[in-house]
Formats: structure tokens, C-alpha cells, sequence
């Protein structure tokens, strides 16, 4: 009950943020909100991963030096998350990118020879010379 006690007072200082109120999400007990959520991590469900998403990445707008990269840090992983449990969710447009580059990166990743499904094989490479097939 507490949890969701929790994830409810950080969807509201979300929407607080989003309505202009900047103190929102740096304040002292939203921080430790999130943070004793955030432990929970590898169990969260997509709704709590997506409310801790925004919340950190608008934290990181508001917060300086080590504890920028500590939010956009758990932003990142939030975000991927929630990517990975809803291919349909919305992300903010800088994560959308960076989405797209992992599952580039991951694809770079799989072993050759890796032949694409848009591709038939054609029965091998025809040289230019001679017109004939090396197999």
C-alpha cells in the first residue's frame, strides 16, 4: 500500500513539474520517494517504471553536476525498461534515439553471417567481368 501510496504522490508532482512548478521533483521527500522505489527496480511493473522514468528524467533538468548523471542514469534504464515491457510506449524524442541505437548497437552485435529478411539470397555474387556466380 505504501508503494503505491508513493508512486501516486510522484505521478502528481509529475504533473506539477509538467505545470510549471520546478520544485516538484527536487524536492526532499519526492527524491526519497523515488529512490526507495527505484530500489524495486528488477520488479517493477511498467506503470511504476514509467512514473519513475519521467520522474528522474525531469529531475535531471533541475539538479547539477553528479546528481544530473545519477538521474539521467536512472532515466536511461527507466526508460529502456519501460520500452522493453510496451514497444508502443511514449518516450521523450532524446530517448526514442537513444532506443533506436541500442537495438542498432544489438543488432551490430549478432553474429555474422546474419542474412536479412528483407534480402533473398540471390545464389551468390556475380562478378562484373565475367557475369558468373562466386559461391
Amino acid at each position: 500500500m505504501q508503494e503505491l501510496n508513493r508512486l501516486t504522490a510522484l505521478r502528481r508532482r509529475i504533473i506539477r513539474y509538467e505545470q510549471g512548478v520546478r520544485d516538484a521533483v527536487t524536492d526532499p521527500t519526492a527524491v526519497s520517494d523515488a529512490e526507495e522505489l527505484l530500489a524495486q527496480a528488477p520488479q517493477l511493473d511498467l506503470e511504476a517504471a514509467a512514473v519513475l522514468a519521467w520522474f528522474y528524467w525531469y529531475l535531471r533538468l533541475e539538479v547539477t553536476e553528479l546528481a544530473h548523471e545519477e538521474a539521467t542514469g536512472a532515466a536511461v534504464r527507466l526508460f529502456f525498461r519501460v520500452r522493453d515491457l510496451d514497444p508502443d510506449a511514449v518516450l521523450p524524442p532524446l530517448m526514442e534515439q537513444q532506443y533506436a541505437a541500442r537495438a542498432a548497437a544489438r543488432e551490430l552485435e549478432q553474429p555474422w553471417p546474419r542474412r536479412s529478411r528483407a534480402m533473398p539470397r540471390t545464389g551468390g555474387i556475380r562478378t562484373r567481368c565475367t557475369g558468373r556466380s562466386r559461391s
